[in-house]
């Protein structure tokens, strides 16, 4: 990964984002928008990867499959699969040297979704809230 940026310069400008002004798409990721915070985060750091796991994973499995997950994670009872229709939490977090991805449905409920990037990132949380049927907006957990 090159970045012209120093990570620590970018996980400081993280920070700094509070709200949005505008509200990014693109048409790769059609059940996903994102927020300011998000569209630096994954330009600085060339993390698109993380924008692709979240479309598929809302508007894929969320949206179509949720028996399929249900059937995966046995240990989710309706509460949980109730509130993963609506609201979501990821986080990014960095272990040795290696960073992992992973959803949970809140803070104390088992995680449901893990994937590994071997490329330097930033440990971030994330926060995904569904706005329609089928749309999802990702934000950064600081702009919510």
């Amino acid at each position: 990964m090159t970045t012209k940026t120093p990570l620590p310069t970018i996980a400081t400008n993280l920070k700094h984002f509070i709200g949005t002004s505008q509200y990014y798409k693109a048409f790769e990721f059609p059940n996903l928008y994102w927020t300011d915070g998000v569209q630096y985060y994954v330009t600085e750091l060339n993390a698109y990867e993380l924008l692709s796991i979240i479309d598929y994973y809302c508007g894929h499995i969320m949206n179509s499959h949720l028996s399929l997950l249900q059937e995966k994670s046995p240990e989710l009872d309706n509460k949980q699969l109730s509130m993963l229709k609506g609201i979501q939490f990821w986080s990014m977090e960095q272990i040795d040297n290696k960073f992992s991805f992973s959803c949970k449905a809140d803070s104390n409920y088992p995680q449901l979704f893990y994937h590994e990037f071997t490329i330097p990132l930033i440990p971030q949380k994330f926060f995904c809230q569904r706005y329609s049927q089928r749309k999802w907006v990702l934000m950064l957990n600081t702009e919510y």
